[in-house]
């Protein structure tokens, strides 16, 4: 291979430096990559331990595309693998307001919503049933079907339900 052929994969014609200093360029924290999102609502999900958690949705709608969201599983996220999935309105009923206002959460009241939220919810998004696609093992997957993560869910106004 000749020396011409070699170039640093972290470089990307016309980016910005990293303002960290680190001569790297497209590798930087500041930067915004959702910034094209139509909306970012926030979720709530409770865990069969009765714990909670606020998930954040990125919904996208570019033109000619259907509207897609994409959230990251939380039992993955929870497992060490960070499994980002694409839900599209071509495939999936998907149904959001960016100007709605989010209902209290279950069990919680307006001070608490306040509270975790004080820039809102960020919109009214509602999504048919859906399931996580990360295989574990893929090789259990393709025999026996045993590896695939467990979250099958679905969203109603901001509140993600196991079904």
């Amino acid at each position: 291979m000749t020396q011409d052929a070699l170039k640093e994969t972290f470089h990307v014609a016309g980016d910005q430096p990293d303002p960290a200093g680190t001569d790297l360029r497209g590798v930087a924290a500041g930067y915004d990559l959702t910034r094209t999102a139509i909306g970012h609502p926030m979720l709530h999900y409770a865990l069969p331990n009765g714990k909670e958690l606020i998930l954040e949705a990125d919904v996208y709608k570019l033109p000619g595309q259907p509207l897609y969201i994409y959230i990251i599983c939380p039992l993955c996220m929870m497992a060490g693998h960070k499994q980002m999935l694409k839900i599209d309105s071509a495939n999936k009923a998907v149904s959001y307001d960016p100007q709605a206002r989010v209902p209290t959460f279950p069990d919680w009241n307006e001070k608490q919503m306040r509270s975790a939220l004080p820039s809102g919810g960020g919109g009214l998004l509602s999504v048919d049933e859906f399931a996580c696609t990360w295989e574990v093992e893929p090789e259990l997957r393709r025999q026996f079907g045993f590896a695939v993560c467990p979250w099958r869910v679905v969203i109603e106004k901001n509140v993600v339900r196991n079904v």
